[in-house]
Order: C-alpha cells, then sequence, then structure tokens
C-alpha cells in the first residue's frame, strides 16, 4: 500500500462514518416530519403506553434483583416476557414498535414535542394515581 492510499483510508472511513451516523436521524425525520405536530391522540396513546411500559420494567427489574431469580434461566425468562409484554402494550395502544420509537426519538429531539408529553403525563398520573399498571406476573 503506498503511503497515499494509506493517508486517503483514515479521511474516507470518518468521512462514510459520519455520513451514516448523519442519515440515521435523516430518515427517521423524513418518516416523521418535524414540522407536523404529533396530535393530541397519538401523544397521549403514546403517554399511556410509556406509563405501561415503565411499570412493567419496574416490576421486572425488581423480580430480576430477587434472589431466587438470580439463575441464568430465570433472566432470561424474565426478559423474555418482559420484551413480550412490552410488545404487547404497545400493540394495546394503537402504534407499532417502529411508531412508539419514531415518537420515543420525536419528544427526546424536539422541545416543543417534549413539553407536550410531560403535560400529559402530569395530567394522566394525576387522574389514575401513578403509572399505568401493566404488571409482568410474580414468579
Amino acid at each position: 500500500m503506498d503511503t497515499r492510499s494509506s493517508r486517503a483510508l483514515p479521511a474516507l472511513l470518518s468521512f462514510l462514518i459520519a455520513g451514516t451516523a448523519l442519515s440515521v436521524p435523516a430518515r427517521i425525520a423524513a418518516q416523521d416530519p418535524a414540522g407536523q405536530p404529533i396530535s393530541v391522540e397519538t401523544l397521549t396513546a403514546y403517554a399511556r403506553a410509556y406509563l405501561a411500559v415503565a411499570a412493567v420494567r419496574d416490576s421486572v427489574q425488581v423480580q430480576l434483583a430477587a434472589p431466587k431469580n438470580k439463575t441464568a434461566e430465570a433472566q432470561a425468562e424474565l426478559r423474555d416476557r418482559l420484551r413480550a409484554r412490552v410488545t404487547g402494550i404497545i400493540g394495546e395502544h394503537g402504534m407499532t414498535e417502529d411508531e412508539y420509537r419514531r415518537i420515543t426519538y420525536r419528544i427526546s429531539t424536539d422541545l416543543e414535542q417534549r413539553k407536550a408529553f410531560e403535560s400529559i403525563i402530569a395530567t394522566l398520573t394525576r387522574k389514575e394515581g401513578g403509572g399505568g399498571g401493566d404488571g409482568v406476573g410474580e414468579r
């Protein structure tokens, strides 16, 4: 390998890596245009799903920490049940996992959408007295 190509390789790799990193948010933005606010109905469904997913994760974290669940088999089973329940919760709230991820990205990068989401969460937690309540059965 000559000197020119050995110097060009790191520059090419940097360009490709940067281009890939920049294209992911661009693809997400193209699927969910930043100029279009997420509807209140969609954001409310997302918030309800978010609270239910958080409740399930909290429940499973407690179960994962229990001494009786310290085997690799028990841990794997709990994680599988968590994944299945999260997928179910998202579907029960009328979304696909991809839509849920897009909204998650959007509210983490768009201050106005984040404020709207937090307002809905505050309203829901006041009305419902806490989280979503969808737990994974105790082991």
